[in-house]
């Protein structure tokens, strides 16, 4: 029962600040490098990587900050999952890589919480498909997560990801990023 009641009011909390929080929207482009300063504790930008036909690799980096982290896909006993998403109708099967995460715990009365997160720099290769026939080199890309240190705090992020014109494009630096994370 003590266990119960502690994880209800650790649930109301995560609950209380997500309600409370407002959503942060941030926008980057390809290019776009942030300098030293962090974002709401985090820092998130989308690098193309590769076009063929309307197959599209593209690398999701997030720079934590320290003494922060964010979520893995399953954050085990706490947290918010990272979840990836894109805005329209214009693709499909949306793949996302998701690297090895590190295991943090928390005692709490009774019990010992294990989360799974990401630290420091972490990047999310990801793979879609863009409709035959979409008109549209313009597609923006959501993250949501939330990003925790002292407090917990629930964010969403909406990165432009502006598609080459050429039919077969390839950054040759960002593939090899995109390759050295999928081995994580």
């Amino acid at each position: 029962m003590r266990i119960a009641k502690c994880m209800g009011a650790v649930l109301c909390k995560i609950f209380l600040l997500w309600s409370l929080s407002s959503v942060v929207f941030a926008s980057a482009s390809c290019s776009e490098i942030s300098d030293s300063l962090y974002d709401n504790h985090v820092n998130v930008k989308v690098l193309v990587g590769a076009v063929t036909r309307n197959k599209v690799s593209i690398a999701v980096l997030c720079e934590v900050q320290p003494g922060w982290h964010i979520y893995a896909k399953d954050p085990g006993d706490t947290g918010m999952p990272t979840r990836f998403w894109i805005e329209g109708n214009d693709t499909k099967n949306l793949s996302v890589h998701w690297p090895k995460f590190s295991k943090v715990s928390e005692a709490i009365p009774g019990r010992v919480l294990a989360s799974n997160v990401y630290e420091g720099t972490v990047v999310f290769p990801i793979t879609f498909s863009v409709l035959k026939g979409s008109e549209s080199s313009l597609l923006y890309l959501h993250v949501g997560f939330a990003v925790c240190g002292e407090v917990c705090i629930p964010q969403e992020r909406r990165l432009e990801i502006a598609l080459p014109s050429d039919a077969k494009f390839e950054d040759s630096e960002v593939m090899e990023l995109i390759k050295q994370w999928k081995r994580r």
